[in-house]
């Protein structure tokens, strides 16, 4: 059905179609009836804000906990399966703030000393192109690191929501 959308050009209906796919694969990955109407509560347009975000935390505790680890399932969480343009601006937004406070507190230990390979960290943070420039030593690099290349993914997933709205 997507592809026959596609293939007439109906944008908002291969939007729904590529949505409903990716729902329908999360849900089996749960493979189970309360986290499933759960994930339908999150998604209902109609239902209350607090409805839903109550919906948010307790499929959040709710078991299983696996495929909310998968990549479908971040990629649900995180953008809507490239779909909820604001879901997506709000963890960039969140990403964004998270980094500003964590550098601008500083840590009252030095980690580096904590995990002795802080070196082989230095070095292999030397090799990554992008990395180069990011301030700091040891761990305290890689971590900054590792939190640009987040930020950078979810820039992406952003761009892709927000690209996926307009165009359909």
């Amino acid at each position: 059905m997507k592809q026959k959308a596609a293939e007439s050009h109906d944008q908002p209906q291969v939007s729904r179609w590529h949505f409903r796919e990716k729902l329908m694969e999360l849900k089996q990955l749960f493979d189970n009836d309360r986290s499933n109407k759960l994930i339908e509560v999150v998604e209902d347009r109609d239902a209350k804000w607090r409805d839903r975000a109550k919906a948010w935390f307790k499929l959040l505790w709710h078991r299983p906990h696996w495929p909310k680890l998968t990549l479908t399932g971040i990629y649900w969480a995180t953008s809507g399966f490239g779909e909820r343009a604001v879901r997506a601006g709000v963890w960039l937004l969140a990403l964004v703030a998270l980094s500003f406070f964590a550098n601008a507190w500083t840590p009252s230990w030095n980690w580096n000393a904590v995990l002795p390979l802080a070196s082989a960290a230095n070095a292999t943070m030397a090799t990554i192109p992008f990395a180069k420039d990011i301030p700091g030593e040891g761990w305290l690099k890689v971590g900054r690191g590792f939190w640009q290349f987040l930020i950078a993914v979810q820039f992406t997933l952003f761009a892709l929501a927000v690209r996926n709205r307009f165009r359909r």
